[in-house]
């Protein structure tokens, strides 16, 4: 039976927001995700620990890609990510090193903190908007 590697995760944009081309002349949006984690030291323990995990995530699928440059991905915006791990070992200065992080299959970007997601409509509508912005403002450049 073959293993299934695939992750859901929920968590925060962080910082590292870089986008490029492959190359191949793919692009690409790569990204740290934060995710909070409380748990208890002790198990009679009343208090909890609070610990983040940052995962980087990269992101090649063309159509997430579009979406994430629409929604304007930043820094704070919470997302929820299914993927699959990914690993590579590195020697750094002779200590040997395993990076751990995220194939992005499908993202969806929360608009605010209760947890509402951008729909396609609302999408297309930021779309509508900012290229209304964009023409009147060349309009205006060229009364000038």
């Amino acid at each position: 039976m073959r293993d299934k590697n695939f992750v859901i995760l929920e968590g925060v944009v962080g910082e590292g927001i870089k986008k490029g081309k492959t190359v191949e002349g793919r692009k690409y949006i790569t990204f740290v995700l934060c995710i909070d984690t409380y748990f208890k030291p002790l198990h009679d323990s009343t208090e909890s620990e609070h610990h983040m995990t940052y995962i980087r995530l990269f992101c090649f699928d063309k159509n997430q890609v579009q979406y994430l440059e629409r929604c304007k991905i930043r820094r704070g915006q919470r997302v929820s990510v299914f993927g699959r791990l990914q690993s590579s070992a590195h020697d750094i200065k002779g200590q040997h090193v395993i990076d751990v992080s995220v194939v992005v299959r499908d993202i969806s970007v929360f608009k605010n903190s209760d947890d509402y997601v951008y729909t396609d409509e609302e999408v297309a509508a930021m779309d509508a908007k900012k290229e209304e912005r964009r023409r009147k403002k060349a309009e205006g450049n060229t009364k000038q």
